[in-house]
């Protein structure tokens, strides 16, 4: 395909041009997705130097994916929109529960008592100077000041300081949530 040498070219896309250009957009809206799932929703929530670069890179990928060789006005303008639509109907789906469950994910128990939780480190993706960083940021001195760290669905860290007991209803829908919740005392003692 050439480059457009008038207006009316700049200004125009051909049917298929159009067809191509959403089915393009749906598919790399689709795979961004899917990314964004495996590799969890950390890398956007809490930017590192490294989550930057390639958030850089997925954008120019998406972008050059939905404009095609030679991007127009029209194609464009059928990009957004299509992704304004997509955006907002997955934004609808997701609020079903059956949408929530398949688009977003749980929160999960990073540390339980000062103590890490390896395997959900490793599931979110998250590295020890992350973890240590975000804690400080919280004003924490010691792992033992810590009852809990969460990784909410929306990738940031939620942190409870130990000393107070936190309400089993504040952890619905959290994995691991029952290492942090204190058991409950018997009063007939």
């Amino acid at each position: 395909m050439t480059y457009p040498d008038s207006i009316s070219q700049w200004l125009s896309l051909p049917w298929h041009g159009i067809v191509a250009t959403i089915l393009g957009t749906i598919g790399i809206y689709a795979a961004f997705l899917l990314v964004t799932r495996l590799l969890g929703t950390r890398m956007l929530a809490s930017l590192t130097t490294f989550d930057t670069l390639m958030a850089l890179l997925f954008g120019s990928v998406i972008a050059r994916t939905t404009l095609g060789p030679v991007p127009t006005l029209t194609t464009g303008i059928t990009a957004l929109l299509t992704l304004v639509i997509l955006h907002f109907t997955l934004g609808k789906f997701a609020n079903t529960r059956w949408g929530d469950a398949m688009l977003n994910a749980n929160a999960l128990i990073l540390v339980a008592r000062g103590q890490k939780i390896p395997e959900n480190m490793r599931r979110t993706n998250t590295t020890h100077r992350e973890l240590l960083a975000a804690l400080r940021g919280a004003g924490i001195r010691d792992m033992s000041d810590v009852q809990a760290v969460i990784m909410e669905p929306s990738g940031k860290l939620s942190i409870y300081r130990a000393g107070a007991p936190i309400n089993p209803a504040m952890l619905d829908g959290v994995k691991d949530a029952e290492l942090i919740i204190e058991p409950q005392k018997n009063d007939r003692q």
